[in-house]
């Protein structure tokens, strides 16, 4: 197995004074300067697993081989990134190593979308929104804007295969709830159930039958304990909710 290993992080301080800088550069500008490190970048004080110049090269590498098959450097029309997010949100989950403690800390994020990915942040998020590239220190399943950090917690919170099935609005109707999408368990559950029941009712919004349901979800809680629940108990009980809350939105439709 191979050990998790720490990256380099920005202070808050260097990663806005950074972020003022490239402003006014281009993304072909940005992609010129490339380096694997900066002189003010700092590191755990005691994980002694750094991440190495050339894993970083490679990250790089990588990451631009995607952005390039999606039409990087040219602007997108709105949604044109959706494909682009969801296969570099499993590149990253892959390739970077992380544990969540790790991938919580928002200055290694800012390293990412400020020193070596800053061409594709800024083709991804061309406004250039302060919370698109400073990170913050989040838990896992929480609301971040951040144009990497979120991509790796939905990798890391529903996998590959389930990932490629749920829209924005979705990750957005969960991480909106910690107290659901930092559960890495029941947030995966709800997700899995969601696409079962609208595959099976051809649901039309999706984002309508997860609100529903989520109603009914937190009713719930006050009277069960989802993490007390056993693998089939939970499924079975999510799924008769999502059955409850598609015959419930049929009936508003008729």
């Amino acid at each position: 197995m191979i050990s998790p290993v720490t990256y380099p992080r920005l202070p808050s301080g260097v990663a806005m004074a950074m972020l003022q800088e490239q402003r006014h550069l281009g993304v072909e500008d940005l992609g010129r300067g490339i380096v694997t490190s900066h002189p003010k970048q700092e590191w755990h004080p005691t994980i002694p697993s750094r991440v190495t110049r050339e894993d970083l090269s490679e990250l790089r590498s990588g990451s631009l081989g995607l952005a390039v098959k999606h039409g990087f450097p040219e602007a997108q029309p709105r949604g044109g990134h959706t494909k682009f997010d969801q296969q570099l949100a499993v590149y990253l989950y892959g390739q970077m190593n992380l544990v969540p403690a790790e991938a919580a800390v928002g200055g290694m994020w800012s390293f990412m979308s400020l020193v070596l990915l800053p061409d594709i942040a800024a083709w991804r998020y061309p406004d250039r929104h302060r919370q698109r590239f400073i990170g913050s220190d989040t838990m896992i399943g929480t609301s971040n804007r951040h144009v990497f950090c979120r991509l790796w917690a939905r990798a890391y919170v529903f996998g590959p295969n389930l990932l490629v099935r749920l829209v924005e609005d979705n990750f957005e109707g969960l991480w909106g709830r910690p107290n659901i999408g930092g559960n890495v368990r029941l947030a995966r559950a709800i997700a899995a159930t969601m696409v079962r029941i609208d595959t099976e009712r051809k649901v039309t919004n999706s984002q309508e039958l997860l609100r529903e349901a989520l109603k009914r979800i937190r009713r719930l809680a006050y009277i069960i304990s989802f993490n007390g629940l056993e693998g089939d108990e939970l499924r079975d009980l999510l799924y008769d909710v999502f059955t409850a809350s598609a015959d419930a939105l049929q009936r508003q439709i008729y």
